[in-house]
């Protein structure tokens, strides 16, 4: 067999050789015929849109790609419809359903009033309604659920994208070429989304000059080069990604982009595999690249690194020095509305007397100030509400001129003012120290989080009268707790489902607890102090010993016990009820790959959250 498998490749670079169009071999037991089809380029013709998306997630290599086929590809000319075109008013992710087990909002031929939901799409963290502007009837639905918006003269590789194709109709006679503008530095650059206690994101609008103090300030720390080469880890719709991009593009360095951000096992061949100089995320991607890289030699090439947007734990600058020992370490903060960021501190020691890293001293341009809620300036020592000012502060909120007013303070004193939402206090040395968040907004597990956005979601369930999400504290991490009223208890199951159609994973609580009545204060609120223990409450986690029940449960089990550092008493247990999140998540992906050798995306995971479905999941692609 191994013979003739030889004698048709041999036939067929034959064939290539001489330009042979096809050949037919017959021997006693042996016939074989080969024909060499001919190869088109085949273009893709995008939809007409009146606004189209571009997506947070396009590829770095877009290229023209070339498929072999038998028949020619006909071009079709782009059908034209008449009537009102519904377009998303953000940037991301369509779905015509609410889950993937629902049947779609509308069809076409559908007949729909005005406020009626046609879909919706998944950006900024949260699944937003998009509704029908007008009554009548469904024409043309011109995306697929999951599809994803990039505008592009060539084919990507990826598929199930929609292509705006330049050279169609639409597009001739149109330069290509940017027009000649002048850039007014009071113009508005970006807008970043952050999310709101309602629900709804704000919209935070950055001008030129905003943007580029901070961006020159950092560059002339870090002293960027053309030599230099950043790692850009962060989402397109996460401000760190905008450092990264113009930091780039003004010091001439290279920007390299990182595809698979939550792929440790990637992310580890990056740094090993290209001259990364600048290292840019959130602590826990660096405590996270720190972990797979212990055993491997130190990276020489990264000589600055930024950490923000979390706390940073004090064994991790000891880490990142072993791995990277020609590494300055910074620690950076702020907010959104302060352009990327407005406080830095360079971390050469870790002293023994401190709680946590120093949040630091202000930035070129830009001032932290510490006041009481008189808006007066509080003396060394005392805590106190942390407000911005400088340069740096963004214009407002688009569209928005309530929340705008709301925390854009102008100061009778210091002018323009930034209202965080933070208490921290200044020290004797001169630097400020964070002491954590004033308001409902908070930091779970790496993940910036509005309460109040899983309580509304929570209060929208049909039978529930009244909600409330707090923080709480198991043996391994922060866990979000949601107590809800009700005339009856309602399974886990139910309100996980319903959950999950608008919320990300990692805002998802671990537990749910039915409360008949809530405590309240002397003033009629509710005591958040006399909420019940979720350990004391038997209802919360049904404890079963569900062992494995083949080699594969055993082996995946012991990966989630080794990432998660604590025994797992049942493989029907919930990945994310056992203390997980999505950082955790990639960790045990890439352990699975290695092991098990098998692909996992992190979707995937995310539908298969216990070991018991992981098993099954591993056991359908190693047969199929």
């Amino acid at each position: 067999m191994k013979d003739k498998i030889k004698f048709i490749e041999k036939l067929a670079e034959s064939m290539n050789e001489n330009k042979i169009e096809s050949v037919k071999y017959e021997d006693n037991d042996f016939e074989i015929s080969l024909t060499k089809k001919k190869k088109e380029r085949n273009v893709i013709f995008g939809s007409p849109m009146a606004q189209p998306a571009i997506s947070s997630n396009i590829s770095q290599e877009v290229q023209v790609q070339e498929e072999e086929v038998t028949t020619p590809v006909q071009q079709e000319t782009p059908e034209e419809i008449s009537g009102t075109k519904i377009t998303s008013p953000m940037v991301g992710t369509f779905y015509a359903s609410p889950s993937p087990t629902a049947g779609p909002f509308v069809k076409e031929g559908d007949s729909v009033t005005e406020g009626q939901t046609l879909c919706i799409v998944e950006a900024m963290k949260l699944m937003n309604e998009v509704k029908s502007t007008v009554s009548g009837k469904v024409k043309k639905i011109f995306v697929k659920s999951g599809m994803k918006f990039v505008i592009t003269d060539l084919v990507p590789l990826q598929k199930d994208i929609l292509i705006i194709d330049t050279n169609a109709p639409d597009f001739q006679g149109l330069s290509k070429q940017n027009p000649k503008t002048e850039i007014n530095l009071d113009q508005m650059l970006y807008i970043i989304f952050t999310s709101g206690s309602t629900g709804e994101p704000k919209g935070v609008a950055i001008s030129n000059k905003q943007c580029i103090n901070t961006i020159l300030d950092i560059n002339h720390k870090f002293t960027l080069s053309p030599k230099d080469n950043i790692l850009l880890i962060s989402s397109f719709a996460f401000d760190l990604s905008v450092y990264d991009i113009f930091g780039a593009l003004v010091s001439g360095a290279t920007l390299t982009i990182a595809s698979q951000n939550k792929d440790t096992n990637y992310l580890k061949k990056v740094v090993q595999n290209n001259p990364i100089t600048v290292w840019n995320s959130v602590p826990a991607y660096m405590e996270l690249i720190c972990n797979v890289l212990a055993d491997q030699k130190p990276i020489l090439s990264i000589r600055n690194i930024i950490l923000s947007g979390d706390w940073i734990p004090l064994e991790l600058p000891l880490k990142i020095k072993k791995i990277f020992p020609n590494a300055n370490l910074f620690s950076a903060g702020g907010a959104t509305e302060g352009s990327i960021w407005s406080i830095y501190y360079p971390i050469v020691k870790v002293e023994p007397e401190w709680k946590s890293i120093p949040y630091g001293m202000p930035l070129a341009n830009q001032q932290m100030y510490i006041l009481n809620n008189m808006g007066n300036e509080l003396p060394i020592g005392v805590m106190g509400n942390i407000y911005i000012g400088g340069v740096g502060v963004a214009m407002g909120y688009i569209n928005d001129i309530e929340k705008t007013n709301d925390s854009f303070i102008n100061h009778p004193k210091l002018g323009r003012i930034y209202k965080t939402g933070d208490l921290g206090r200044l020290t004797s040395q001169g630097y400020m120290e964070f002491c954590g968040r004033k308001d409902i907004q908070v930091k779970v597990n790496g993940n910036r989080i509005e309460l109040g956005e899983i309580q509304a979601i929570l209060q929208s369930f049909e039978t529930i009268q009244n909600a409330i999400v707090t923080v709480g504290q198991n043996d391994y991490q922060k866990q979000l707790l949601a107590y809800y009223k009700s005339d009856n208890e309602i399974e886990k199951d139910v309100l996980n489902q319903f959950m999950k159609q608008y919320l990300p994973n990692y805002m998802i609580p671990s537990h749910y607890i039915y409360m008949s009545e809530f405590p309240l204060t002397s003033n009629g609120k509710i005591d958040k102090k006399q909420l019940p223990d979720p350990k004391k409450i038997e209802s919360i986690k049904e404890v079963k010993d569900v062992k494995p029940k083949n080699q594969l449960e055993e082996t995946v089990l012991t990966i989630w016990e080794n990432v998660l550092e604590h025994q797992v008493l049942s493989v029907t247990d919930s990945f994310f009820s056992e203390g997980g999140n999505s950082l955790m998540a990639t960790v045990i992906i890439g352990q699975i790959k290695d092991q098990c050798n098998v692909d996992l995306s992190l979707e995937e995971f995310y539908e298969n959250d216990s070991i018991e479905a992981l098993g099954n999941l591993i056991i359908d692609k190693l047969l199929f």
